[in-house]
């Protein structure tokens, strides 16, 4: 076939796509560069920047930077951005190269810092670097606002309280611009939450509190100090820890050997016990947990082999392996799992190994708060769900169920990708088309790769068809 009649044809097919009969809404074609040879998926990035993920792995990406036009706009390879990455909230984004460096890209693909070894955004355009063993701070425009000292990586997540250390040794706090806050007069200090007014910092080894303008508002007297979360801190005093508010009062009494926050507002706490366990400080304790008010919810014993925890469930690790539990810690279900980590809707994800004569393989599925079998864990691929259906691969063969379990699309094909509510790419024998969620082909299958454009800000296509060296983008009617 001449080089014409392919194009005319191509064209054809594009024509067909955007009839009014078809769910597309009309798209565009761009070429694309010569080392995009796949594209598993794709990100919109604003100001009509995409990046084209061309290496087919859930946890590894290799994503390649385009215009709107098809255009390269940077030779680098992007390991890793922020998933909310966006030119039209933010003048430059963060990228992790595939040479391993972090640093700042402007929408025109133009490198705007250093290469850090390690970079944290922090929001409203600063970001925390680490190089060499040093922690400094950096803005949107890729200038650093104070020189890298020899800090320690702390916890941050307030742009506007910097903790950092000067030339004496001491730690005391600035703004964005780099202008001290409060003076250089602490020995370390403690996690500052943006949305909690309380920070905790020490001097001659004893903690206290103190505000966002440097009043001391609790004084200096605990041997150890959390930062406030949800108004709530866990604090040593006198060789035991405990939990007080932001006006010091005590909300859990200073009873343990130790405690710590696990998730939905429970603690893991050690109970002394001279017949305990001894842990790797030679201290003698039993673990338990307990609730907001300090109710035990799990008596002291010498493990609490608790897993999870929330006001309905319990997993709890049994003879090694995960078992479902209520929450007066009766066992759900004889099935045992590698793993049972909560979901969402209701739903615990599971695993377990299946055995083969060369390997161990992972099989995943899920199961609702009553230890019922929503999906069977035979599943090859780490499945989860969207829009309340989920992909699933038995025995190499993909198929769709919804929240229910119930198959959607049958185990057809050999991948299937998540477009949008009621559409899936599905692919077979190496060529992609499109199904709906019924199983009904709206696309024939004859594309080398069909890809969703993920974004959480307006884009005008949400979907990729890449036939040879041409790409479509295409917005699909629900």
């Amino acid at each position: 076939m001449t080089k014409g009649l392919k194009s005319f044809f191509i064209g054809m097919s594009i024509l067909f796509l955007t009839s009014c009969n078809s769910p597309f809404v009309s798209g565009k074609t761009v070429t694309l560069p010569d080392d995009i040879k796949n594209i598993s998926s794709a990100e919109y990035l604003g100001k009509d920047v995409y990046a084209l993920d061309t290496y087919n792995k859930r946890l590894s990406h290799r994503y390649k930077l385009i215009n709107d036009k098809g255009e390269l706009i940077t030779k680098e390879t992007v390991r890793y951005m922020y998933p909310d990455a966006s030119f039209d909230k933010e003048k430059s984004i963060l990228i992790y190269t595939l040479k391993g460096e972090y640093k700042l890209i402007n929408k025109n693909g133009d490198t705007i810092s250093k290469g850090y070894d390690s970079a944290l955004r922090l929001g409203k355009g600063i970001y925390m670097s680490v190089s060499n063993e040093k922690c400094g701070y950096f803005d949107e425009n890729g200038k650093e606002i104070v020189k890298p000292t020899d800090m320690k990586s702390i916890n941050i997540s307030d742009p506007n309280f910097l903790p950092y250390k000067s030339e004496n040794g001491k730690y005391g706090f600035i703004d964005s611009k780099g202008k001290t806050i409060v003076p250089f007069i602490f020995d370390n200090v403690g996690l500052s939450y943006e949305k909690e007014e309380l920070v905790p910092v020490c001097k001659d080894n004893k903690w206290g509190f103190i505000d966002k303008k440097g009043s001391l508002i609790i004084p200096y007297k605990f041997e150890s100090a959390s930062g406030f979360e949800n108004g709530k801190s866990c604090v040593g005093l006198k060789n035991k820890d405990g939990v007080i508010d932001k006006n010091a009062n005590i909300l859990i009494p200073y009873e343990f050997e130790f405690i710590m926050p696990i998730e939905n507002g429970f603690y893991r706490v050690g109970v002394k016990n001279n017949k305990a366990i001894i842990d790797s400080t030679g201290m003698e304790y039993k673990e338990a947990i307990i609730d907001s008010k300090g109710k035990y919810i799990i008596k002291p014993q010498d493990t609490t082999n608790l897993v999870y925890l929330d006001d309905k469930n319990m997993v709890l690790l049994i003879d090694g392996n995960h078992r479902l539990t209520d929450k007066n810690r009766t066992i759900l279900t004889n099935d045992k799992y590698n793993d049972i980590d909560y979901y969402d809707k209701d739903l615990f994800r599971v695993s377990r190994n299946e055995y083969t004569s060369k390997y161990i393989i992972e099989k995943y599925g899920f199961i609702n708060r009553q230890g019922k079998v929503i999906i069977p864990p035979k599943c090859s691929n780490f499945i989860e769900f969207k829009d309340n259906t989920c992909i699933v691969n038995i025995n190499n063969k993909y198929g769709v169920v919804d929240i229910n379990g119930a198959y959607k699309i049958d185990l057809n094909y050999d991948e299937i990708r998540h477009i949008s509510k009621n559409y899936f790419a599905v692919k077979l024998n190496n060529k992609w088309g499109i199904t709906d969620i019924n199983g009904k082909i709206v696309k024939s299958i004859e594309y080398d790769d069909i890809a969703p454009i993920n974004s959480n800000i307006p884009c005008e296509y949400n979907i990729i068809l890449k036939q040879n060296n041409k790409a479509l983008f295409l917005k699909i009617k629900e």
